[in-house]
Parts: structure tokens; sequence; C-alpha cells
């Protein structure tokens, strides 16, 4: 029994299932080898985009997470005041690229805190982008207090 348990193990089979994140039931065979059925692998997409508060929800969607660890390059040399300022450029110059798109769904993580960022972020966009953009709370079951949506209009 240890032999089969074995072999089962080592199989090809059981190391694509491990690295396809997909139900066994609907796995296909194909020329390259074992692969999860189209229709399943966009539901899975679907389904770790829901669990995933950094991945966009929509295809219009763009994520602009301020969170220091995600910005490039790491800024854990500066100031307390310096890394705001930091995080508030970086989030304007994605605006910028962004602000073109009518329509465009745009998540901007800006953490819990204490409101600081939170304040800043919309007080750029009430200044800076009155009449072009509007924007709320994004999806509270998402991300809770900790970002805005924003929608170019």
């Amino acid at each position: 029994m240890d032999n089969v348990i074995r072999r089962l193990e080592e199989s090809d089979f059981f190391t694509a299932l491990a690295s396809t994140k997909c139900p066994l039931l609907c796995l296909i065979q194909t020329a390259d080898g074992i692969a999860c059925h189209p229709r399943e692998r966009q539901l899975v997409k679907k389904s770790e985009r829901e669990n995933n508060p950094t991945m966009p929800k929509h295809q219009n969607e763009v994520i602009i997470d301020l969170h220091l660890e995600a910005l490039p390059p790491n800024g854990s040399n500066l100031s307390v005041h310096e890394k705001h300022e930091y995080q508030l450029w970086y989030f304007r110059q994605r605006m910028q690229e962004q602000i073109r798109y009518r329509g465009r769904r745009i998540i901007v993580i800006h953490g819990k805190g204490q409101g600081i960022l939170k304040r800043d972020i919309r007080r750029i966009l009430s200044r800076d982008y009155a009449g072009r953009v509007e924007y709320h709370d994004a999806d509270f079951s998402r991300y809770e207090d900790g970002a805005t949506l924003v929608i170019v209009k």
C-alpha cells in the first residue's frame, strides 16, 4: 500500500493538480498535460479577485495601493512627513495617468490609520479634479474604511 501511495504522490497528475487551483472534476487532458478547463479557470480567477483586495474586481478598475511597502522603492529611511509626501506624490502621478480614461474606476488604498492620508487624498480630488471625478468610500466588505473609490467622469 505504501508503494501505491508513493507512486501517486510522485505522478505528474497530482503535481499538475496541485499547481492548478482547480476542482478535480474540471481538469482536462491537453497536449501539454493536465489543465483546468478554461471556463473553470475564469471562475477560479474571479474568486481570487474577490478575496484579494489588491486585485481589480472589474476590467475597467485600477488599484492604487499607497501602503509604503507597495510603493517603489521602499522609503524606509524617510521621515514620517517625507513618507506622507511621497505617498501623495505617487498618488498624483498615478491619477495623471488614469484621468484621461472616462468611466475608469480607481480604488485608492490609503489604509485605515488615523485618516490623515485619506483626508489629504480627498482634498486633492476635490481641489485638483473637481468636476472630472466623483469619489466615495470603496466597498466596505472588501476594504473597510481603508480605501476610496474614484470614478473618472
